[in-house]
């Protein structure tokens, strides 16, 4: 005789688990990234033009540090994470931000010149490195899996 899964009863099947499980490790790597920035003083140099601010002013009140988004797109993303895995208008709303947020990400994370810097094969830094990275790829995938769940009929 067959036990039924108790995870599988908890779960909702249709919510986008990719999804957030991309979104919480951009999460973490954002997290760390805007940590790194803080301690070593690393400003934000966005499309060539270098933040005059501290990177800790930057993360708290502006739009974040050279290695992370601020801190208002990072609790909007928290939450349109837990809107996510919901059905209905509220889950789609969480989709659609998710969607949103990584695209945004993505497009900050390739503006920085610290990008480039920590991925030059002449200046490579490791640590950096697996953040920047971490910084591009995640939010690719929320792009992804969102764009795709858009495009099914969720309930």
């Amino acid at each position: 005789m067959k036990h039924p899964n108790p995870k599988s009863e908890i779960r909702n099947p249709k919510s986008p688990t990719g999804l957030i499980r991309a979104s919480m490790l951009y999460l973490f790597s954002a997290s760390t990234g805007a940590r790194i920035a803080i301690d070593e003083d690393i400003r934000g140099q966005f499309l060539g033009r270098c933040s005059e601010k501290m990177p800790q002013e930057d993360f708290v009140r502006g739009m974040g540090t050279a290695l992370s988004p601020g801190v208002k797109m990072l609790v909007a993303q928290m939450a349109a994470t837990a809107l996510a895995g919901r059905q209905g208008f509220l889950g789609n709303v969480g989709v659609a931000a998710l969607t949103l947020l990584g695209a945004a990400a993505t497009v900050g994370m390739l503006g920085e010149a610290v990008t480039y810097q920590v991925l030059n094969p002449r200046t490579f830094d490791p640590p950096k490195a697996i953040i920047v990275t971490g910084n591009i790829i995640f939010p690719i995938i929320m792009v992804l899996l969102g764009a795709r769940e858009l495009g099914r009929e969720r309930r």
